[in-house]
């Protein structure tokens, strides 16, 4: 089984697991760079959808971001935000462009 396959596989699991404890809404970090979207909206739950920022990511924050809005394409149950991984790993300048990014999403 490939590498995205387990990922979906272990992703429709978890969230089956979640909807059978009654759980409504999950949080949920962007890793796999909007792999679990398509799942996530078959399931009818609410989702806040974390994309991090660091030092690393941060030359293609605005792509990734525009990627990941494309793929929720207004679905009013997910709603993404933006957070810092941490203050020692994200300079001032990419900090403050994190601080006053909007996700268009909702």
């Amino acid at each position: 089984m490939s590498k995205n396959k387990l990922i979906k596989e272990s992703i429709k699991q978890a969230i089956e697991e979640c909807s059978s404890c009654g759980v409504t809404t999950i949080g949920e970090i962007a890793s796999y760079n909007g792999l679990d979207i398509s799942i996530i909206k078959k399931s009818g739950l609410r989702c806040s959808y974390f994309y991090e920022i660091a030092n690393s990511n941060s030359l293609n924050f605005e792509k990734n971001i525009l990627k990941i809005e494309k793929k929720i394409n207004k679905n009013s149950m997910i709603e993404l935000k933006v957070f810092p991984h941490s203050i020692y790993s994200l300079d001032t300048a990419h900090g403050r462009n994190v601080k006053s990014f909007q996700p268009k999403t909702n």
